[in-house]
């Protein structure tokens, strides 16, 4: 038995004076409505409702608990409308570090009109330009502005390259161009057969440059 869900069905009960009607309200069988509320009155210990068969009648203890279960439901839902609250609306703080002469010059004039915008969220700033630890200070979001990468980086972003330094050192890549070409062709081309051959293996013949007698031979 849901404690929750058995308060609130017990209210609805005495606050309707019936079980049918509730038990119509929520497209249930009479019977289950019923049973809820003998489960909640065994959980208790006391009688909360005087039955018969014109009416239906809280008992003393019934009327008590009536009272509290209507404070604690209402506490209930106001405590779910709050959550619900926080999470639409953005709140808590935030610790900013920035560079001194950019913070003041472009994050400072934005600032008002993020606080106005937002009045829940408070902020943090850190005008510096020394190597913050974002851990250790705890700081949650930090902007530095660099004028070129350390050595190091780009060597390892951009590895060396390999080709020739100057144009007296393309001998030995034309050379080795050469030879890779020649095994390509010699293995039969992109497609698997000798450029000397068409689609069918057949031998291509050779374009003559003269022009075509009236026999069809070329002169």
């Amino acid at each position: 038995m849901d404690r929750l869900d058995a308060m609130h069905l017990f209210v609805r009960v005495a606050e309707t004076g019936s079980f049918s009607g509730v038990a119509q309200q929520l497209g249930v069988a009479r019977s289950v409505v019923t049973r809820q509320i003998a489960a909640l009155e065994a959980h208790l210990g006391v009688k909360l409702m005087a039955r018969s068969t014109r009416r239906l009648a809280l008992t003393a203890s019934g009327t008590t608990y009536l009272e509290k279960c209507r404070v604690i439901l209402n506490l209930v839902e106001v405590a779910e409308a709050d959550v619900a609250e926080e999470r639409a609306t953005p709140h808590g703080r935030i610790r900013v570090s920035v560079p001194l002469s950019f913070g003041l010059k472009r994050v400072a004039p934005l600032l008002l009109d993020f606080l106005r915008r937002y009045p829940e969220v408070g902020l943090d700033m850190d005008y510096s330009d020394r190597r913050v630890n974002l851990i250790e200070e705890g700081i949650d979001l930090s902007i530095r502005i660099a004028r070129r990468l350390a050595a190091q980086g780009l060597k390892d972003l951009h590895p060396p390259e390999t080709g020739p330094a100057s144009v007296s050192q393309t001998t030995g890549h034309r050379k080795k161009f050469a030879s890779v070409k020649h095994a390509f062709w010699r293995r039969g081309g992109a497609e698997g057969r000798s450029p000397s051959r068409g689609p069918q293996g057949a031998r291509r013949r050779s374009a003559a440059t003269g022009p075509r007698s009236p026999h069809g031979d070329r002169r």
